[in-house]
């Protein structure tokens, strides 16, 4: 028996017998409980930890009774030799292939185009289900490592194809790292970079106005990396201001596009201040 198990951008597990038969598990405890057996170290767990895990809103007895269930609603939909139960512990013996273990085996050994077509989608999303907190709290700490694993590995090949002149490339990837994390300011100046790299002069003062409203609207001051970066993005012809005009200080420039902000959250019809921009 082989087991196929998704948990990047979807859940899912899949079982292939000798005969080419195969069968499909979908979301819910029992596939969540087969991703955690796959994932840990070890790929063994104890039933009362697997009880705790997904099960902590009832008694011991009773989440100790869901368990054996569950194990036996395995056996059943994806076939014997997938499980081994010996006294109190549980472990996951058929030989599985891991789509979040493919992609961190790729990341480790600097496989960036590999790791970056790898990650489909962020690890188990959208968990939920009673009794299951702990297990909620395990995929979210795991969520936020492949995350970065994938920022990572897109930072290092977008910036490789810069070297080599694949602008196109390392622009659409830049974007999407923006699009999987747009809390990180790191991932808006790779886009800037890239779309400078590249001689878009238009596209990177279009993200520059962005990335600056973005941050307005979350309340959060740029560091000094991405200053440098907004100040080294081409500029918008009607953010210069009259001819003549005294230059705006950094503060008031933050403070007119804060203030914009503000104003649309409000429900303002005053129209934001198009001279307040980050250069």
């Amino acid at each position: 028996m082989q087991l196929l198990l998704n948990t990047l951008g979807a859940l899912q597990a899949a079982t292939t017998d000798e005969h080419g038969t195969e069968r499909l598990l979908g979301r819910g405890k029992p596939v969540a409980m087969l991703a955690y057996l796959a994932c840990i170290p070890g790929h063994r767990a104890s039933r009362e930890h697997l009880a705790a895990l997904l099960w902590g809103d009832v008694e011991s007895e009773a989440a100790r009774q869901n368990v054996r269930q569950t194990i036996w609603y395995l056996k059943k939909k994806l076939g014997d030799g997938l499980l081994d139960v010996t006294g109190e512990m549980l472990a996951l013996v058929a030989p599985c292939t891991c789509d979040r273990d493919e992609f961190m085996s790729a990341a480790r050994r600097a496989d960036f185009a590999a790791a970056v077509r790898l990650y489909t989608g962020p690890f188990i999303p959208d968990f939920a289900a009673p009794g299951a907190s702990e297990f909620e709290q395990w995929c979210e700490l795991e969520r936020r490592r492949v995350m970065v694993t994938f920022l990572r590995c897109a930072d290092a090949l977008a910036r490789q194809w810069l070297g080599e002149g694949k602008f196109r490339d390392a622009q659409e990837l830049a974007r999407r790292a923006r699009d999987v994390d747009p809390m990180d300011q790191a991932t808006w100046r790779l886009l800037l970079e890239a779309l400078i790299a590249g001689s878009d002069s238009l596209g990177a003062a279009s993200e520059a106005e962005h990335f600056s409203t973005f941050l307005a609207r979350e309340e959060q001051e740029p560091d000094a990396a991405s200053r440098a970066a907004l100040r080294a993005a081409p500029r918008w012809r009607r953010c210069r201001g009259t001819a003549g005009s005294p230059r705006r200080s950094r503060r008031s420039w933050w403070d007119a596009s804060r203030s914009s902000a503000t104003c649309c959250r409000r429900g303002s019809r005053r129209a934001p201040d198009r001279r307040a921009c980050w250069w």
